[in-house]
């Protein structure tokens, strides 16, 4: 007996083995080829119901309807990408272009107002020690010379790698663009073209597959809801005790930037830091280090525990799946790869797939 449970659990582990390497395969490989034609048909889908709406107060047609709906909403997009895209490059080429002259102006003075003092102090010793100290100081100059144009330079290198990306940018959203429109124009042909190549069975998983994504999604939104408003009321007080002016925009604006996984709240404080120790802000600048370092740290213990509380998965399991997820397919995973758990374990939890043992 103990040897067909083991023979069974091999090769169920081995077909959820292979099962697991196939949708990876597809999604790491296939997806990306693929992308824009998904997102298209997302965005047609969810827009559906706004033009159907539409259609039946206005008694237009159907499709007419759709197509305008997207139209509109497409030309909010762009000219929004367009207007926030330019000033946010400029800002960006702005501040790095001046990262020399704010060196020359702000932080250079202060370096060797420090080493003129150490000069004074050290006047009376051997003369050999004060030597040493003056080749230090040209070190120090180079040295920060070194850093400050090498940073401006890998800054401007970034900046033209972006600008350089997107005309491949721009080639996915046109397809993405194009195959909306043609699934808004022949929505209910394409529905049921597809409906009739799917099995019942396989269409009765699907559609409690659909069911929950939407549940955990919609769940997974709460969880952020609640990070931001922990995040926001941290910011608060942070800027507060600070004294920075304007403290609950400031606040709310990087509650609402934590959000993006990669950069967090990091992306603006510590540059805000830095901006601070150069110009002169030293107790600001640490305090703004003091407060990322708090920040940082209560938001990555309570996400895991938020996050897990709300899609039903043990917080160990959702910080795996984050870092597992994130990992293997970027931002992306991160917010993927526990939906995707949480979807797979309510339908072993309804007897639809057999995986786990309860």
């Amino acid at each position: 007996m103990d040897l067909e449970r083991q023979k069974s659990f091999i090769f169920r582990f081995i077909y959820w083995l292979i099962v697991a390497g196939i949708v990876f395969a597809l999604l790491k490989y296939v997806m990306p080829l693929v992308m824009p034609f998904i997102i298209g048909f997302l965005v047609s889908l969810a827009l559906r119901p706004l033009s159907e709406w539409i259609s039946k107060i206005c008694k237009t047609s159907p499709k007419w309807t759709a197509i305008i709906v997207l139209i509109f909403i497409y030309s909010i997009i762009v000219a929004a990408l367009i207007l926030s895209g330019v000033r946010i490059a400029a800002m960006i080429g702005h501040f790095f272009l001046n990262i020399p002259d704010y060196y020359r102006a702000s932080l250079e003075p202060t370096v060797m107002e420090t080493l003129e003092v150490l000069e004074l102090f050290f006047s009376d010793i051997d003369p050999s020690v004060q030597s040493t100290l003056d080749i230090l100081t040209g070190n120090v100059i180079s040295t920060l010379t070194n850093l400050v144009t090498s940073s401006s330079t890998a800054a401007l290198n970034w900046l033209r790698g972006f600008v350089g990306a997107l005309p491949l940018f721009i080639v996915n959203f046109v397809f993405a663009v194009i195959s909306s429109f043609y699934v808004s124009a022949d929505y209910p042909g394409i529905k049921s073209f597809v409906l009739k190549q799917i099995r019942p069975k396989l269409l009765e998983l699907l559609v409690l597959v659909k069911e929950n994504a939407i549940s955990a999604a919609g769940n997974y939104g709460k969880a952020y809801l609640i990070l931001l408003t922990v995040m926001f009321v941290e910011m608060l007080i942070g800027m507060t005790w600070i004294g920075v002016s304007n403290a609950p925009i400031i606040a709310f604006g990087i509650a609402i930037w934590d959000i993006i996984p990669v950069l967090g709240t990091g992306g603006i404080l510590l540059p805000w830091a830095a901006i601070d120790f150069i110009t002169g802000r030293t107790v600001r600048a640490l305090q703004l280090v003091v407060l990322y370092g708090v920040v940082s740290v209560i938001r990555n213990a309570i996400e895991p525990k938020v996050i897990g509380s709300q899609i039903g998965l043990h917080p160990l399991v959702t910080l795996l799946c984050m870092y597992v997820g994130a990992s293997l397919f970027g931002v992306v995973g991160l917010f993927g790869l526990p939906i995707a758990v949480t979807i797979i374990r309510n339908l072993d939890e309804k007897g639809v797939i057999k995986i786990f043992v309860h």
